[in-house]
């Protein structure tokens, strides 16, 4: 069990805190006197940010599984520094130039006029990111390996720390305007906890200081035939808010439909997120069958205590009240009955966000990572689907319908993964099995 929190913890943390920076960013955003503005500026910019350098995401991963000594650390450094250069030139590319403002800000975006100009230069603001994800991501899986990876949660607690700072010491006393306030905090964030994660890893992963004398390190055809289908999972994963949104608004109560909506996911995102660690925890400690039991049985402890809250904001008025009203402010009887509709479908969202979890673990673990890509291609063609059917033309809440359309294609991810597990097998997972 201790073993278990030793890693469990600071990953939830990390998840947990990453949850928690966009709401710090609005509330300083509501702050100016052009605060609509801002938020617009600041959910379009970030979202085409993110997806442009999505392929980072899966840095840590990549970097746990093959990073084994020096010569290993210096390609996997080298290979993402290349994929995080493609993201860092299409941002600048954007924020610069009119060449891409056709394509990603009038056709996919349909951005009107007056933000046009705010987001290209909050776009701007984001331009280190890709960067840092890299070095921070590399160092982060060093931490994993050497067994340190408290330092992951300080150098998270210290980005959080600062993001805060900077929002309501620096950027609202100067008028920073909102959407360039976010990415801002963003990049000052990351490139803090990017200098605590890889001053301390410098000094625990000893191990990179010379190669193994039994292991070839991975060369760049390798670490691009295991990363490719996970940057193509993760790029295809930034779609699915955009369109279960889409859902929602299509209701006939649109704006309230996504208020509601906005709060029931924020609440239940927020929580079930650190079961995002249960897939590092796969990658990292289930390398026996015996192992992949025991981190089973673990994962019931968070799984049950989320559920457990989740349950009782469902059923108990008061734990209802003192979250939606205490907390999230919400003053409208009809917001309030709409939420209260959609709590109940998150109730199997930690025991999804587990399994869901463990099994991308495992396949990555075993080399399987084109079963990532199936889950996410799957989950995508159904929110496009649902999408086009506008099942909440009918409804009026439509961040009930949402959040069941939304949860569906969570659920098809899962047993999608759960099959290419059955698939491969186990043993061929954790006994890290031929790529395929």
């Amino acid at each position: 069990m201790g073993r278990f929190l030793h890693l469990y913890f600071p990953l939830a943390l990390t998840f947990l805190l990453m949850s928690g920076s966009s709401p710090i960013i609005n509330k300083g955003i509501g702050h100016l006197p052009d605060e609509t503005i801002g938020l617009a500026t600041l959910v379009n910019a970030f979202g085409i940010c993110i997806f442009l350098y999505s392929p980072t995401f899966s840095v840590r991963d990549v970097a746990q599984k093959f990073v084994r000594g020096r010569t290993s650390y210096r390609h996997t450094v080298l290979f993402f520094l290349m994929v995080s250069t493609v993201g860092t030139l299409l941002l600048l590319l954007l924020g610069l130039t009119p060449f891409l403002d056709r394509l990603i800000l009038d056709k996919a975006l349909n951005l009107p006029g007056e933000l046009v100009a705010p987001v290209k230069r909050s776009v701007l603001s984001f331009v280190p990111i890709p960067t840092l994800i890299v070095f921070r991501g590399v160092h982060q899986a060093l931490h994993i390996t050497a067994d340190t990876p408290k330092w992951i949660g300080i150098g998270t607690v210290c980005r959080f720390t600062v993001m805060i700072l900077f929002v309501f010491l620096v950027a609202v006393p100067l008028g920073i305007e909102g959407g360039v306030m976010g990415g801002m905090a963003f990049s000052i964030g990351i490139l803090v906890e990017m200098i605590v994660t890889v001053a301390t890893a410098r000094r625990t992963a000893r191990f990179i200081r010379e190669d193994p004398p039994d292991e070839a390190p991975p060369s760049f055809r390798t670490l691009w035939e295991f990363s490719h289908p996970l940057f193509l999972a993760n790029a295809m994963g930034v779609f699915l808010n955009p369109l279960t949104a889409r859902i929602v608004n299509g209701a006939a109560l649109g704006e309230l439909s996504a208020a509601a909506y906005g709060i029931v996911r924020t609440f239940t995102w927020t929580f079930s997120s650190t079961l995002f660690a249960m897939q590092t925890m796969a990658l990292a400690k289930a390398d026996t069958i015996r192992n992949l039991r025991r981190l089973a049985i673990y994962e019931f402890i968070p799984v049950s205590t989320f559920t457990g809250l989740f349950f009782l904001v469902c059923f108990l008025p008061a734990a209802r009240h003192a979250v939606l009203v205490g907390f999230f402010n919400v003053d409208s009887a009809t917001t309030v009955r709409f939420i209260t509709e959609a709590l109940p479908i998150a109730i199997i969202l930690p025991m999804v966000m587990a399994i869901r979890s463990t099994c991308r673990g495992l396949l990555m673990r075993g080399g399987f990572t084109k079963w990532v890509t199936v889950s996410n291609t799957a989950a995508l063609l159904l929110l496009l689907t649902l999408s086009a059917m506008n099942p909440s033309a009918l409804a009026l809440n439509g961040a009930r319908i949402g959040y069941i359309c939304w949860m569906a294609s969570l659920v098809l991810e899962m047993l999608t993964l759960v099959l290419g597990v059955s698939r491969v097998g186990i043993r061929a997972c954790v006994n890290e099995g031929r790529r395929g």
